[in-house]
């Protein structure tokens, strides 16, 4: 990453998918490839389905609710406060 930047909610594209609403609050492109942080807005209930990053970790930060990950054979159950993480090549649902 080159440089600093700020992202506010309001501003940042912001997409429906899967029945969530996924806001893009930093880019690859903008931390030089490094991470990016999408704001997901999931209704109760709601989840992807099961899937394989393979280059890429992924973390959770919740804010509200809970939330059940699936890394492998490991169940984690997320509640406000907590993070979770899942690395690359991992199953996570």
């Amino acid at each position: 990453m080159d440089r600093g930047f700020v992202t506010h909610r309001d501003d940042a594209p912001a997409y429906w998918t899967l029945g969530e609403l996924m806001t893009v609050l930093a880019t690859a492109e903008q931390t030089g490839g490094a991470f990016s942080v999408l704001e997901e807005r999931l209704p109760r209930g709601a989840e992807p389905p099961p899937h394989v990053h393979h280059r890429e970790d992924e973390s959770f930060l919740v804010l509200d609710g809970e939330l059940t990950v699936r890394v492998g054979d490991d169940v984690f159950h997320a509640r406000p406060a907590p993070s979770c993480s899942a690395p690359a090549t991992s199953r996570t649902s």
